[in-house]
């Protein structure tokens, strides 16, 4: 009785395929991160923009600026002068003319540039060309004899006058510019363009 094991085919004699492991393909790495949008994200927020018009009493201001730099120039200048009999009243004045010419000066500029339209290089250098006559004249000393040749019709102003003719000129450029300027204004918004009142007096749109 033969007891033997089956033969078993050696695994180099086997005619089944051998398997071979594959080769894995790279993981890949996913983004976790969510794709948004900070327009998306952020709430919807209204954005607009106000534009004030400003009327031409805006440009006034050097006329109270340099009233209250020759006030206090005359008071540190000048010793107060009594102007009756008795000296109970007391004026600051200066005895030159300058002041008051300069004074004279910036409040023509001003009405000049204000109520006519300043167009091209040239209408600036014509306006330029006048204050710095008028600064070099009054340097040189050269006013008073100018108006010498007018019968002696010289300009002076006390530091009253320029104090208080500025602050009146003060107080309405405030009034103007903060206030009366700002009641109607126009509203920018994305695809829209109207214009407000503050009183209500009806706004008009425009797409």
């Amino acid at each position: 009785m033969n007891d033997s094991l089956p033969h078993q085919p050696h695994p180099a004699q086997s005619n089944a395929p051998t398997l071979l492991p594959q080769a894995q393909p790279p993981p890949q790495v996913v983004d976790a991160t969510p794709t948004t949008s900070p327009e998306l994200d952020r709430p919807e927020v209204s954005r607009q923009l106000r534009i004030y018009s400003h009327s031409s009493f805006f440009y006034w201001w050097p006329v109270w600026v340099v009233g209250y730099f020759l006030a206090f120039l005359t008071y540190w200048l000048v010793e107060p002068q009594p102007i009756d009999p008795i000296g109970h009243t007391r004026v600051w004045i200066h005895p030159s003319s300058n002041l008051g010419l300069a004074y004279f000066s910036v409040l023509f500029l001003v009405i000049l540039i204000t109520n006519f339209s300043v167009r091209g290089l040239a209408s600036g250098l014509v306006i330029m060309g006048i204050a710095l006559a008028t600064v070099i004249l009054a340097f040189v000393g050269w006013w008073d004899e100018i108006f010498s040749w007018f019968g002696g019709l010289t300009i002076h102003l006390t530091m009253g006058a320029y104090f208080w003719f500025s602050t009146l000129m003060f107080l309405t450029w405030a009034v103007t510019v903060f206030g009366l300027d700002r009641i109607r204004y126009w509203e920018v918004t994305p695809g829209q363009l109207t214009q407000k009142s503050l009183f209500g007096a009806g706004s008009k749109s425009y797409n």
